[in-house]
């Protein structure tokens, strides 16, 4: 039963979200539509986390545009649980899956504690 859900994750083949590559999440926390492509610049496993991360209530990073190929058109940056996360330096940042960076490797610590506390622990229970 749908209703019994909070958040609809879909994972699409192609390109979805207006055309644009990448993907996009229809609310910040909500449902997440994700492209399934390699054609930006990090890998379509990559662009789901980031998605994830915004299903699951976090918002983008500031990265610094040409540190380690990041770019700074991030919207709705810097607010929500993972804030803090926008104070890090500029080479930690350009690592941070919710970036716009290509390496897209880690949630920094706001990001990850927000996720283990509030998601994993309260919403899901913890780990068994």
């Amino acid at each position: 039963n749908v209703g019994d859900f909070d958040v609809a994750i879909g994972i699409c083949r192609g390109k979805s979200c207006g055309g644009e590559c990448g993907g996009c999440a229809a609310g910040v926390p909500g449902s997440s539509v994700v492209v399934n492509s390699d054609e930006c610049g990090a890998e379509s496993y990559k662009i789901v986390s980031h998605e994830l991360g915004h299903a699951f209530g976090l918002y983008h990073i500031k990265s610094v545009e040409g540190i380690n190929g990041c770019w700074d058109k991030e919207g709705w940056a810097c607010i929500g649980p993972n804030a803090k996360d926008c104070k890090l330096t500029a080479e930690i940042k350009s690592k941070d899956i919710m970036g716009y960076c290509p390496a897209l490797e880690v949630f920094d610590p706001a990001a990850y504690d927000y996720l283990k506390e509030q998601i994993l622990n309260k919403k899901l229970g913890g780990c068994k």
